[in-house]
């Protein structure tokens, strides 16, 4: 009896001891990366089209539509009203619901389909993106 005791006792002092290591502390501090390159002005192999305040006033561009002239897989119909603009780039687009493409200004997300519809008024220019590249502001 006393043995069975014994070995009772140190089955469950052994079961505090392993609940005691699991709960331990395992994180594990990371030292910071820091991630840096330079940019160089020079041509880019991406595929976008870039419009400077210059070339929107001189080729009369005033609403996004008219931009939509200018750049090659970007079609913005004339169909619908404001609130329900579309937009796509190379066949990527929706007529309804959320717009998939991502718009900036300023370098902050417009997430609402009718700014697709507006004048280009104050811009300093318009870039858009087409292809990989435009992954990484556009919604999918």
């Amino acid at each position: 009896m006393k043995k069975t005791l014994v070995l009772c006792l140190l089955l469950v002092c052994s079961a505090f001891s392993y609940v005691k290591a699991a709960m331990a502390d395992t994180t594990v501090l990371l030292d910071a990366v820091e991630v840096s390159g330079k940019l160089s002005p020079g041509p880019s192999h991406m595929a976008k089209s870039t419009f400077q305040t210059a070339r929107l006033f001189n080729e009369q561009l005033h609403v996004l539509k008219d931009v939509s002239v200018m750049v090659p897989n970007l079609y913005l119909p004339d169909y619908g009203s404001r609130m329900t603009s579309a937009t796509y780039v190379r066949g990527m687009g929706a007529r309804m619901d959320q717009p998939v493409l991502g718009m900036l200004v300023d370098g902050l997300p417009i997430f609402n389909k009718n700014v697709f519809d507006g004048r280009v008024g104050d811009l300093v220019g318009i870039t858009v993106l087409r292809g990989p590249q435009s992954t990484l502001f556009g919604r999918n």
